[in-house]
């Protein structure tokens, strides 16, 4: 509650971030990792390689494979590797894109 005060008392006179709940910072720091995810995958793309960005995985056993304290929080594990152009499961398939972007 503090906080919210000194940032109203703050934000009369001046433009300031107003989200400074426990909460809000763990939103912002969760967008601010995923927007560094986005720049390492674009980075990895350039040398090369391959990435996969991921949802949904078992974070009780990757958080104890790397280490990580229970109460901390993974925003997203990335694969990396080179790509085969025959694909994993069989031949890759890209839908047209003029069957997806619609100019106006």
């Amino acid at each position: 509650m503090v906080r919210k005060l000194y940032s109203f008392w703050l934000g009369r006179n001046k433009p300031m971030v107003r989200e400074v709940g426990k909460q809000d910072v763990r939103v912002c720091l969760h967008k601010s990792a995923a927007l560094a995810s986005m720049t390492f995958m674009l980075s990895m793309r350039e040398q090369g390689y391959d990435t996969c960005p991921m949802e949904g995985f078992d974070s009780k056993r990757a958080k104890a494979l790397l280490g990580i304290a229970d109460h901390d929080e993974i925003t997203m594990i990335i694969s990396c590797g080179v790509r085969t152009e025959e694909g994993i499961y069989g031949e890759r398939h890209r839908v047209p894109n003029e069957e997806v972007i619609i100019s106006h």
